[in-house]
């Protein structure tokens, strides 16, 4: 019996190591240049175990150029950084992780002053930069590094448009793609406290390491399904939409109501930016200046005193005696639109029951190519190709081949009217 039990044991033990060992092929396949060499390679790597080595931790502007150098040689990086944000309009960088076919380095921001070499690698258009849901690390690079990430790969989307999943998190991704558990304990971790702790330094290493094998794999599938063109193509417009995301319109957009009238719409569009300057200038959160609900309740009401806009819900004591004399004089003299605002009003039902049949179309669509349908096209996207009669930015490129044309048709009356 005690036998038998044994051979279970090592039975499962073998199991384990095979399971392990095939995870670890799958992730250290990507770096194996040569293929004669690639078996040698292979063991060398899980023999130093590639996951549990201790990426460099960079603290010196010379080691820094020293790599920057190297990098700028590298037809791909990974990156990743670590930030807090939590009372700041603007992120306070705590680390950059990148990852490349030798290791990992952990540039550490609270002892580097001089990132002009880092900045050139970011901007260098030879060196593709593989990052996971980027929006928040390109917004950064443009306050930080004051360069624009380009070009660059977001494996998110990728994964995304191969299929594997729609909008994966980085742990479930890699948990999908390579059956590991990875770390989360330190996603709310201190990063601007030195020194970094070991679980600090381990998350950040695992933050970055399997990008590159990430992307190769997902590269293999997008390339089977023809589709390496639109990953390129949404990545290429990645950094217009953090230039539109940091634009005062879009927060203006997001307030505007329909219901107002021309003369509050301007002092809303007064409010907005007078606000944004503000947030800047402090380096504050928006709300932490003056609340959303602040800006349109002023623009509806149109306060003319200081007693009337202390009746505004929301608007603190301190916030009047800062900035209750300007509200006040925007209220009073709004400046004027460069451009007209969103339009808002309700589709007709005829118009609702054409979005609804281009709904049921790019679900259709969508279901054929293995992708989620709002991938394709949300119904705020199809509600603005019905008011305004064209295909709008969103399904410009791939879609328009993909499904564009097609919502066209619907459009323009090609189909019978009867699917209505």
């Amino acid at each position: 019996m005690a036998i038998m039990t044994i051979e279970v044991a090592d039975h499962q033990q073998h199991c384990t190591s095979r399971r392990n060992w095939l995870r670890e092929r799958r992730i250290v396949r990507w770096l194996a240049s040569e293929p004669a060499a690639a078996g040698d390679l292979e063991q060398s790597l899980m023999d130093s175990n590639f996951l549990s080595q201790t990426p460099e931790l960079v603290v010196s502007n010379r080691r820094l150029g020293e790599l920057c150098d190297r990098w700028s040689e590298q037809e791909q990086l990974a990156l990743d950084t670590e930030f807090i944000r939590t009372r700041t309009f603007y992120p306070r960088l705590g680390l950059v992780q990148v990852a490349d076919q030798d290791g990992g380095y952990l540039l550490d921001a609270v002892e580097i002053d001089d990132w002009s070499p880092f900045a050139g690698v970011l901007a260098d258009s030879r060196v593709l930069k593989v990052l996971h849901s980027p929006s928040e690390d390109l917004e950064l690079s443009l306050h930080c590094f004051e360069v624009a990430i380009d070009p660059v790969v977001d494996t998110q989307l990728a994964a995304t448009l191969a299929g594997v999943g729609p909008m994966m998190g980085y742990q479930r991704l890699v948990a999908a793609m390579f059956d590991l558990d990875l770390p989360k304990e330190q996603q709310r971790s201190d990063w601007l406290k030195r020194p970094l702790s070991a679980s600090q330094v381990r998350y950040a290493w695992l933050d970055v390491a399997l990008l590159l094998p990430l992307w190769e794999q997902l590269r293999e599938r997008l390339e089977l399904a023809d589709r390496v063109s639109w990953v390129e193509q949404d990545c290429a417009r990645l950094a217009d939409d953090i230039a539109q995301r940091l634009d005062p319109r879009t927060q203006f957009n997001r307030l505007f109501k329909a219901s107002l009238g021309e003369r509050q719409t301007r002092v809303l569009w007064g409010l907005v930016s007078f606000r944004e300057e503000q947030a800047r200038q402090r380096d504050l959160p928006r709300g932490f200046v003056l609340k959303d609900e602040c800006l349109v309740r002023i623009a509806r009401d149109l306060p003319t005193t200081r007693r009337e806009l202390q009746q505004i819900p929301g608007l603190g004591h301190g916030s009047l005696r800062r900035y209750g004399e300007k509200l006040l004089r925007i209220v009073e003299d709004p400046p004027g639109l460069e451009q007209p605002p969103p339009s808002k009003r309700r589709l007709g039902s005829q118009s609702r029951k054409l979005v609804d049949v281009m709904r049921e179309r790019v679900r259709t669509c969508a279901e054929e190519l293995g992708v989620p349908p709002e991938v394709l096209a949300s119904r705020r996207t199809l509600e603005a190709l019905v008011r305004q009669g064209s295909l709008p930015t969103e399904l410009q490129g791939w879609r328009r081949e993909v499904v564009g044309d097609d919502l066209m048709s619907l459009m323009n009356g090609s189909v019978t009217g009867n699917e209505l």
